[in-house]
């Protein structure tokens, strides 16, 4: 895991390096923006907790802002944990919502699957409630999911709503 971790923070600083180099020597090129996106979901292991304070930590000193995409339970089992540190390094960045339970079973799909739409859009919300609390509450943060590639604003006043 340290050699993944350290081997994705070198990749990562190369680019940022080889960026401003090649920006410096062409001043007129239109800016680059680049978007990441970490999707923050294990609640099991505890080396996932220092593993996203560090990642967010490196990044903050970059200066660089990221997304972290984070799961109700992983926000309530860093507060179990007292791992406010970890909160704190990633309120440095954007969060966004990445479920309730994410992989614990059942999972939406499974819980969703023989449901019509209208019982499942009322049973998805039940579910997802807390978990959207939880991380509004750690972070008092305001995010709004919005699907990739959506265009059914419906769907995305639904995450809102929550």
């Amino acid at each position: 895991m340290k050699a993944l971790f350290a081997a994705l923070s070198l990749m990562l600083l190369m680019a940022f390096v080889s960026l401003g180099v090649s920006l410096a020597q062409t001043p007129n090129l239109a800016p680059v923006y680049v978007t990441l996106w970490f999707d923050t979901e294990d609640y099991i292991l505890p080396q996932s907790d220092d593993a996203a304070k560090r990642l967010a930590e490196m990044l903050t000193r970059l200066g660089v802002k990221a997304t972290f995409k984070l799961v109700g339970e992983k926000v309530r089992v860093l507060k179990q944990r007292n791992r406010l540190d970890v909160i704190a390094a990633l309120k440095k960045h954007e969060i966004g919502y990445h479920s309730n339970t994410h992989s614990m079973q059942p999972t939406i799909a499974v819980e969703l699957q023989h449901m019509d739409w209208a019982e499942g859009h009322r049973a998805f919300f039940k579910r997802e409630k807390q978990g959207v609390n939880d991380i509004l509450q750690a972070f008092i943060a305001i995010f709004m999911c919005v699907r990739p590639g959506s265009r059914n604003d419906e769907t995305n006043q639904g995450c809102l709503a929550l």
